[in-house]
């Protein structure tokens, strides 16, 4: 799936003090997505280098599928002192029989574990590949120098030993494999998001937290306590002070907080916990990042709720591929709302790796505009949803 270039495929719905707000009405084509027919394919004659990253074949190409890919259109351009030809396997420095490749992992990050690393960790759930690493006694996987930080959490979320895992760090020289079982992605960051995903996050959040699987049909037994319209916001302002932070917006939480919000802080809950809120809330505003990832959990068909993101306006205008969060909730069946008040991200960073954020942000409006904007947003969704209602028990 990618997103349309043309900024006419969104609409701008309205304006409350030049606050631009848009829906998003048909931003991403669904034939990027991949058929998976099987959760990964098997390629045999690979080698892969030292401290590598991706395969490639005995002809020196490299195997597009096996780099951690990101973005619509990226090009592969091999190690500019790259030369396999002619190669005599006979004269190998390593030899491997069978492996799982896996390029990226990152358990750290939760918005990173959903998405890019659940897409890589759903073809271990499949009872062939899952019967192929456990039995087998040589190491049956092998991990890309983006994935070798994860290797005892890896280790520990399949419960296997760590010593059937190795990384390409761990290797002196070119080696070479018979056979690789490639994991075909789910997702693809900026590019694709696949309805298999939102499964596959069910199921890997099931066996990583030890959640049930129905939890939130199944534990959320006391529906009639359920508060009529919850409206909740999703905050920031308790993040650690190396991510990033939007300027203003605690004046943003106070007034929503007048109008009947309630504010949320991810960061300070159980899994558990902030599913149950996102389960029973009817609205779900706050600034456009990895929080609302979680929402996956509760599978492809939450037409029944409204996201109101808060962000820039190049978040929703980017010409190299879909925001992750926006593709994702266009997939449940999300009415979905930007409010563009913020400024634009920096490309300064305040930290470094898979957890860098640009620098805080500024909101471009006077904080009660914006929580006007988002509260009048929230009020016409909730009483089109009551008029709904009311038709159907008519």
């Amino acid at each position: 799936m990618i997103m349309n270039k043309q900024s006419d495929k969104l609409q701008e719905k309205s304006r409350t003090e030049g606050i631009r707000v848009f829906t998003l009405i048909d931003f991403i084509f669904m034939d990027r997505i991949p058929d998976l027919i099987l959760p990964y394919q098997t390629i045999h004659d690979c080698l892969i280098p030292a401290d590598g990253d991706m395969l490639y074949n005995t002809s020196g190409e490299p195997i597009r599928a096996s780099l951690h890919l990101r973005g619509y259109d990226t090009t592969i351009h091999g190690p500019a002192n790259w030369d396999l030809l002619p190669i005599n396997k006979n004269k190998k420095t390593h030899n491997l029989r069978s492996v799982v490749f896996i390029p990226f992992l990152e358990f750290e990050h939760l918005g990173h574990f959903l998405t890019e690393s659940v897409s890589w960790l759903a073809a271990l759930l499949d009872p062939v590949l899952d019967h192929f690493i456990r039995t087998e006694t040589n190491p049956t996987i092998l991990l890309g120098k983006d994935a070798a930080h994860c290797r005892n959490d890896l280790a520990i979320f399949l419960d296997i030993n760590v010593e059937k895992i190795l990384c390409t760090g761990s290797l002196s020289d070119l080696t070479y494999i018979k056979t690789v079982f490639l994991p075909e992605r789910t997702m693809v960051n900026k590019c694709y998001i696949s309805v298999h995903h939102f499964s596959a996050v069910q199921q890997i959040m099931k066996k990583k937290f030890g959640l049930d699987i129905t939890f939130p049909p199944s534990d959320l037994k006391n529906e009639q306590d359920k508060p009529e319209s919850e409206k909740i916001y999703l905050s920031r302002t308790q993040l650690p002070p190396h991510k990033r932070h939007i300027l203003g917006e605690k004046q943003i939480e106070t007034h929503l907080s007048s109008s009947g919000w309630r504010i949320i802080y991810p960061e300070q809950l159980k899994i558990s916990e902030q599913i149950e809120i996102l389960h029973k809330a009817t609205v779900i505003a706050g600034s456009t990042g990895s929080a609302f990832h979680l929402l996956m959990y509760l599978g492809l068909d939450i037409s029944s709720k409204c996201v109101i993101t808060l962000g820039s306006k190049s978040e929703i205008l980017e010409n190299f591929g879909p925001n992750n969060v926006f593709a994702q909730l266009k997939a449940q069946h999300i009415q979905v709302y930007h409010v563009a008040a913020y400024s634009e991200p920096s490309t300064i960073s305040k930290g470094s790796g898979v957890g860098r954020r640009c620098l805080d942000l500024e909101i471009m409006y006077r904080p009660e505009y914006v929580a006007k904007t988002v509260e009048s947003i929230a009020s016409a969704f909730l009483m089109q949803e009551y008029n709904a209602g009311s038709k159907v028990s008519s």
